[in-house]
């Protein structure tokens, strides 16, 4: 990053020489308010370039307060006064023309900041992009991380011609675009003094195409809404969302097919029909979702279908290639089983699910070099909440909660190590039922997430060291800023949010019908917002959400029949070659490009 002092900047004056000729102003309140922000001298300030990927500090050059009054509560009600005129926001009670009640409101006014912040310069003319940005030392936007702005602002790169709302509000007629300088408006943050803003800005970064509906190439789903998306799974490793299709979603089919959709392209890639699906080709008649689930095997071309037909006819239970439809390898269910999820030992993949009937795990291994799957109806204790955990030279495991309705909880690494099954205790918990919301494994920190539910707000995020037991470390948060990632009723959870290592994804019910998709930053103890005001009527429907924070997306499918991809903010910075830093370097000097002559410089 190089750093240039400002060539004298005043009222009026000019920034000579760089670029656009641009008027500028002092920084004026924007308000007149009694406690408007006032700023120290911005004369003489040095201004930032950066070449690639830097961090700057804001410089605050325009704007000011404003005082925002609003509704924060009201009084208790009381009767109704006939021919009394009350203030805007009352509410009014019904129940007769006698019995109206009113509610007055309490108004508070808050001090709002409207600010504009210089960031840096651009003689390059190439713009910038804004990666992350961070108001008091709070993150309140994350491109790289997928982090959605929680707070408002308004971002110019240097190439932009729009001139923002505060700069005309303070200047008036005159004011320009400041063009060829990184501008972030701050527009209603609440503070009683102004805030100081950090940002991360590129000029050499690549931002992931903008999202929309997943095309069907084969005929689309026209049957139950909200029925096709039961039976889906997605595979991270290939970047595709493998889809049953039924009489359910498509009436007339007399197979059952698997349609393979592309993420990226947006677009279904193709279908085949499953062999030996003709039994269980039934229509809607047998419920409003799908029954025939997929468990996808990722990075393999593989995935795992269990087959549900009429009650007399056994499911079937079979690894399928992806690409032809064919059986790999099968087994007749010989209880009544669910599959919850799978883990990779070597040639080995170790399946793990809910034996109705008996009360216990069962499992399945699928050995992908003898085509075989072995199934155990009672093979490990029963578990609800589980989630996939380690994967060593020695074992893989889950990680599982046995979870009672007083509030005990005891937390489980079950072990597969090639041959045979070890059930671990790990640590005991109490809580309010369901005592454990949040499971995951993080790789990166090697630690067991698990928040848990206390009786009274607020609620305790553990680290546990899941060698030992141990709780490495802790913190507390509001119930109401947590969220879930494991169910009772809804077990397939974890194998839809896909979180960065670091990371945990989450989802929170909100205000109904909404919910929010929260994220979980586990080195900085702090839990932000991915996406807000996503919509499902049920539990059942909250979970077909596939949330992808590697590629900084989801992907709904409720009330539509098709699946919609949302791209998040997504912003990653490149590595510039030297050459290219060089070349810049001195063309700030004065030297043009082909001035310069590299010999033997690695980059």
């Amino acid at each position: 990053m190089a750093y240039f002092a400002t060539p004298g900047i005043g009222t009026g004056g000019t920034f000579a020489g760089w670029g656009s000729e641009e008027v500028t102003k002092s920084p004026e309140p924007v308000s007149a308010a009694p406690a408007s922000f006032s700023f120290s001298s911005v004369l003489g300030r040095q201004i930032p370039i950066v070449i690639g990927t830097g961090k700057v500090d804001g410089i605050p050059v325009i704007g000011g307060s404003n005082n925002v009054t609003a509704i924060s509560g009201y009084q208790p009600p009381v009767q109704r006064e006939w021919g009394v005129s009350y203030p805007p926001g009352t509410k009014f009670g019904g129940g007769g023309t006698q019995a109206y009640t009113v509610e007055i409101p309490i108004y508070s006014t808050t001090q709002t900041s409207q600010i504009g912040y210089l960031l840096a310069y651009d003689p390059f003319g190439a713009g910038y992009k804004l990666v992350r940005l961070e108001v008091n030392d709070e993150v309140v936007f994350d491109a790289e991380k997928g982090i959605s702005a929680t707070t408002t602002y308004r971002f110019y790169g240097g190439n932009h011609t729009a001139v923002d709302p505060i700069t005309s509000k303070t200047i008036g007629a005159d004011a320009g675009a400041w063009q060829n300088f990184a501008m972030v408006y701050l527009d209603g943050f609440a503070a009683s003094s102004p805030p100081t803003v950090k940002a991360v800005i590129s000029n050499n970064a690549t931002t992931t195409p903008d999202g929309g509906e997943i095309v069907w190439t084969g005929e689309a789903p026209s049957g139950v809404i909200d029925a096709f998306p039961h039976g889906s799974a997605y595979d991270p490793a290939e970047g595709v969302i493998y889809q049953i299709l039924e009489p359910t979603d498509v009436p007339g089919l007399t197979q059952i097919w698997l349609a393979v959709l592309d993420v990226d392209s947006r677009q279904e890639l193709y279908r085949v029909p499953l062999q030996g699906s003709e039994p269980y080709a039934y229509g809607p008649e047998g419920g409003d979702y799908q029954l025939s689930r997929p468990i996808p095997m990722p990075g393999t071309g593989m995935v795992m279908v269990q087959l549900w037909g009429l009650p007399a006819t056994p499911r079937l239970s079979a690894i399928y290639d992806a690409a032809t439809g064919h059986i790999v390898a099968s087994s007749l269910d010989t209880a009544n089983i669910n599959w919850w999820t799978v883990q990779q030992f070597g040639q080995l993949w170790a399946f793990i699910g809910h034996n109705f009937d008996a009360g216990t795990g069962v499992t399945g291994i699928f050995d992908s070099a003898k085509g075989s799957f072995v199934v155990n109806p009672e093979g490990v204790p029963a578990r609800y909440q589980v989630v996939a955990g380690r994967r060593t030279t020695g074992f893989c495991s889950f990680f599982t909660v046995d979870s009672h309705l007083g509030g005990a909880a005891e937390v489980y690494e079950l072990r597969f190590d090639g041959d045979q099954w070890s059930n671990i205790q790990l640590l005991s918990l109490t809580g309010d039922f369901p005592t454990v919301s949040v499971l995951w494994f993080d790789p990166a920190t090697n630690y067991l997430v698990i928040l848990n539910n206390k009786p009274s707000d607020p609620n305790e995020f553990l680290y546990v060291n899941p060698d030992t037991g141990a709780v490495v470390d802790s913190f507390n948060i509001a119930a109401s800023a947590g969220g879930f990632n494991v169910s009772f009723l809804l077990p397939v959870l974890h194998d839809r949010l896909i979180s960065r290592p670091g990371y945990v994804l989450m989802l929170a019910a909100t205000t109904f019908p909404h919910y929010d998709i929260r994220v979980l930053d586990i080195g900085n103890k702090s839990v932000s917002t991915f996406a807000s005001g996503l919509t499902a009527e049920d539990a059942t429907r909250m979970s077909y959400v596939i949330v992808d924070q590697t590629k900084a997306s989801y992907i709904t499918a409720i009330g539509e029949y098709a699946w919609t991809v949302h791209r998040q903010p997504n912003t990653l910075p490149g590595a510039l070659p030297l050459e290219t830093i060089v070349t810049k370097a001195m063309f700030l000097a004065g030297y043009a490009p082909e001035e310069l002559t590299f010999e033997g410089l690695s980059t």
